[in-house]
């Protein structure tokens, strides 16, 4: 609770349906609400991570083995018994977390008393707790394949306290952006448009992709067309080396026209064109100007 007091969230203690769970719950503002009343109001999340002993979690997985037809198919399982850890038929609407601490020990204390031979003893509800319940790993692998399937409740295996503790932080941080992903994710940009074009192009450690990225510059100028684009990319494969040939010309003029005569191949109209005066002047305003409210022509 420390921690996250630390990351200013709020913690209490409260009697909880059920036992031993952490929930998460939201102020959200209500639009609709009185004006006269406060429009705040504390909204629970669909969230709850469970914390079961690991003698718990083992009876669940022994009363699956038991009733179990011996197929490996989930179809033949027998309904899982999570009376030992909580009644997850309450919790349908809820998105469950099993949070299961120190059930290696367990299970290498159980490898102890079966080798040893030890008899079991019985506790004040005539339950036998001898731990010798010949549950192997194969028969936890499949309870967590029965509680994925057909409970969608996934399971946490924790060694300390203090690794709950990360967990439950990190569920809370996530909890707390995930308002925030939602909306941005439906935000949508009328400027953006579908297809490759939107999504961003990966430059590799050893430059690979950085040709791509100087040839889609150049098409976000106004009438710059893919093959133009390519043309442009094809002869100066960076914006350093275009500059150096600009500096290799002896006069404006030179330069302005540098790109002029570039030819472009126009696979859908099968055949060649250049690029023109206007553009290659527009090019070298774009790359030599000082000037950062400069028009490069009326058209952009």
């Amino acid at each position: 609770m420390e921690v996250l007091l630390s990351l200013d969230c709020e913690c209490s203690v409260e009697p909880q349906p059920v036992q031993r769970s952490i929930t998460w719950r939201r102020e959200s503002l209500c639009l609709k609400a009185d004006p006269n009343s406060n429009p705040w109001k504390s909204v629970e999340e669909d969230q709850i991570l469970v914390l079961v002993e690991p003698r718990d979690f083992l009876l669940m997985v022994h009363s699956l083995k038991q009733g179990s037809s011996g197929d490996s198919s989930t179809d033949h399982f027998a309904p899982l018994d999570t009376s030992s850890v909580c009644d997850l038929s309450q919790l349908s609407q809820k998105t469950v977390s099993l949070a299961v601490i120190g059930l290696d020990e367990c299970l290498s204390h159980m490898s102890f008393r079966s080798r040893e031979r030890s008899l079991g003893h019985r506790d004040d509800s005539g339950i036998l707790m001898d731990l010798d319940l010949e549950v192997t790993p194969v028969n936890v692998e499949e309870a967590l394949v029965v509680l994925q399937l057909k409970n969608n409740t996934g399971v946490l295996f924790l060694d300390t306290w203090q690794e709950l503790t990360k967990h439950v932080v990190t569920l809370t941080k996530a909890i707390a952006k995930r308002p925030f992903k939602q909306q941005s994710e439906c935000t949508g940009f009328s400027f953006c448009s579908e297809g490759a074009w939107s999504s961003g192009i990966r430059v590799e450690k050893d430059g690979k992709g950085l040709w791509q990225v100087w040839r889609r510059q150049l098409q976000q100028l106004n009438r710059v067309s893919l093959p133009m684009a390519t043309a442009v990319a094809a002869a100066h494969p960076s914006p350093q080396l275009l500059l150096q040939a600009y500096r290799s010309c002896s006069t404006d003029h030179q330069r302005q026209n540098l790109l002029a005569y570039l030819k472009v191949k126009d696979k859908i109209k099968e055949k060649n064109r250049r690029i023109g005066p206007d553009l290659s002047r527009r090019l070298h305003v774009f790359m030599t100007s000082t000037v950062a409210d400069l028009v490069l022509d009326l058209g952009d």
